[in-house]
Formats: C-alpha cells, sequence, structure tokens
C-alpha cells in the first residue's frame, strides 16, 4: 500500500479578497516548491461560479512526515492564520485515495 497523502483543499474566498487570497497562494506554492521536497504536488487551481470565486489546491505528500512537516511550517501557519478572515465560507479538505488513472504521461 502507498504511503502518499492526496488531498483537494476547496477555498471560498469573499469577493473583495480574490486578489489578497491569490497572493498569499502562490507566495506559499513557490515557498512550498523551493524547501518542501516532500510534497510530490502542490497545484492551484480557480474558479468564478455563481457563488463567487473558488480555489482548489491538490496536494500529494510523499508519506505522513512531508505531511505533518507542511502542516508545522510557520509558512504555512502564518498564511493560515492571514486568510482566514478572507473566507466566504469554511475550508472543505478532502483526504482522497487514488484507484484508477493515470497521474501524467
Amino acid at each position: 500500500m502507498s504511503s502518499t497523502i492526496h488531498l483537494s483543499i476547496t477555498i471560498r474566498t469573499k469577493p473583495d479578497k480574490v486578489a489578497e487570497m491569490k497572493a498569499l497562494i502562490v507566495d506559499l506554492a513557490s515557498y512550498v516548491e523551493k524547501t518542501e521536497p516532500g510534497i510530490l504536488k502542490y497545484q492551484i487551481f480557480e474558479e468564478e461560479t455563481a457563488n463567487g470565486h473558488v480555489f482548489i489546491i491538490q496536494e500529494i505528500y510523499e508519506d505522513q512526515a512531508a505531511f505533518d512537516f507542511h502542516h508545522g511550517t510557520e509558512s504555512y501557519q502564518t498564511a493560515t492564520k492571514r486568510f482566514v478572515e478572507w473566507l466566504a465560507s469554511p475550508v472543505e479538505i478532502r483526504r482522497l485515495t487514488p484507484f484508477a488513472g493515470f497521474a501524467s504521461r
């Protein structure tokens, strides 16, 4: 059995805070790419819906240690404290288990 951890995170942002949220997410993603080799995927998508702006983050962690390390970093802690006021609704976090298909060619 694989020890990788797959997450899908949905963030709905207040309309007047989209630019700030986007900048924060971009900064965090850049930090993760440079400093956290245990994160195998950290990809952000966005969607404008009738109900507002949505960011979806797909994360794949090498293992539980990489997951724990990321969530314990100062950058993660600071980011989550900052953006809580910008949320239109609670963050949705789904832990997923892949069972078919492929990730890349």
